[in-house]
């Protein structure tokens, strides 16, 4: 018994570790009143995104070219699942996601694809989840989102999340526009678009201790069922509190520590009694025994290790995205340690240094590093990362940050963060 949450941690870690309107033209910031917001997702492979050959149009990706011709992108027998399963979607994503791999047109080097979609009138969040093989370039309405360059290919989670907010314009007709080029083999997109929907990995922003209602309501039924009459489903009900306390260890097992004080019957008492003693430190005198958290924090660690050293543009890779989580809810003093030291290591004019720190901490929401934002924000206005940090504000900022919004939202040249600041100065002007 006491090996079997060591097992289901290290299952669970591996497959965790395997991005005030102010001038004329710049819409309003979205109404914060009202019922909640509408969502939209497209992803490819639903039938979103249609394309044709990269020689066949020119400045595709305005939002205004007539696309009505261009045939619906499908999957393609080149993609790079046929090398294997490690290059499918599921591996390549790492997380849950309705996106296929998909081509268009008949040229195997490169091709256009463009998916139509309507922001909601009202904002909260949004997300693109993206992977191409193998290099590219992404545009919403013609302005420049990303460029694209890929290493590490069958590596899980080795695609990448990207905030979208400052790239929207809300109750308008968008586009998203992708011009993908292969240099050789297999090739093809994979995408989702998330607005106003579930992030791809979820904030920290509820704490490191705290379970939402529907957790906990599933402890409380998995607790019960450990006294069923019938054996498989008291085993079954025991394993699933594993795998829980496998990914959670630090809430779950309060949360189990809470039902122990209340259960009365015998054989549930004995086996949360089991359970709790599996994941207790080790004792002195049995040093065979290997805690399961010393067998998780190292492969977090090393993926945080490759996020903030990384000489990638500054775009969030899933994997390590998914990694940090799970560290910063059991360890949150190391990953504040950590990006506080890289954003302070980031010279004053490096922006990519400083806009991979700036993802991250917006993308989980990790409201106590909030002064590296106003940081941000402030050496970084005018390109993508003042921008990020300007979103991120509005979800983690305070009333302090909504002056150097509007600033931002008046002065920036880059007209993504004038968007995200406005929309942030309204927000927590809103909240106060």
């Amino acid at each position: 018994m006491t090996q079997a949450p060591t097992r289901l941690l290290v299952a669970a870690a591996l497959s965790l570790v395997a991005g005030t309107a102010a001038r004329a033209g710049d819409p309003p910031a979205p109404p914060p009143t009202g019922p909640g917001p509408a969502s939209v997702v497209i992803a490819s492979g639903d039938g979103s995104f249609r394309g044709r050959d990269a020689n066949t149009a020119r400045e595709f990706q305005a939002p205004e070219l007539d696309d009505s011709s261009w045939a619906t992108a499908v999957p393609s027998p080149f993609s790079p699942l046929q090398y294997g399963a490690h290059y499918g979607a599921e591996n390549i994503l790492g997380i849950e996601s309705a996106a296929r791999w998909i081509w268009a047109g008949d040229d195997q080097s490169a091709c256009l694809l463009r998916a139509r979609f309507r922001a909601p009138d009202r904002i909260e969040r949004a997300e693109l989840l993206v992977a191409l093989d193998d290099v590219g370039e992404l545009w919403i309405d013609g302005e420049p989102l990303l460029t694209w360059s890929q290493s590490g290919w069958g590596m899980r989670g080795a695609a990448r999340v990207v905030d979208l907010v400052p790239w929207l314009r809300p109750g308008a007709e968008q586009v998203l526009a992708i011009e993908v080029r292969n240099t050789g083999g297999p090739m093809g997109v994979l995408a989702e678009l998330r607005i106003n929907d579930r992030p791809f990995v979820p904030s920290l922003v509820a704490g490191p201790a705290d379970l939402d209602e529907a957790t906990r309501a599933r402890v409380d039924a998995l607790v019960a069922r450990l006294d069923d009459d019938a054996y498989p489903v008291r085993r079954a009900s025991l394993a699933a509190l594993e795998h829980l306390a496998a990914n959670r260890p630090r809430a779950i097992l309060a949360e189990l520590r809470r039902q122990l004080e209340k259960v009365e019957e015998t054989e549930p008492r004995l086996l949360i009694e089991e359970l709790l003693a599996a994941f207790a430190p080790p004792a002195v005198e049995d040093p065979a025994f290997v805690d399961p958290r010393l067998v998780f924090r190292p492969l977090v660690e090393e993926s945080f290790r490759k996020l903030v050293g990384a000489a990638d543009r500054p775009l969030a890779k899933v994997a390590a995205l998914v990694a940090i989580h799970a560290l910063a809810r059991e360890e949150p003093a190391l990953v504040e340690e950590a990006l506080s030291a890289e954003a302070d290591a980031a010279a004053a004019d490096d922006a990519t240094r400083l806009g991979r720190v700036v993802t991250l901490v917006g993308l989980l929401e990790l409201a106590d590093l909030r002064p590296i934002l106003r940081r941000a924000l402030e050496r970084h206005r005018d390109g993508p990362t003042g921008a990020w940090a300007a979103s991120a504000l509005a979800r983690v900022g305070d009333a302090a940050d909504v002056g150097g919004l509007r600033a931002a939202a008046a002065e920036s040249a880059y007209a993504p963060t004038r968007r995200a600041a406005a929309w942030a100065a309204a927000r927590l002007g809103e909240r106060d």
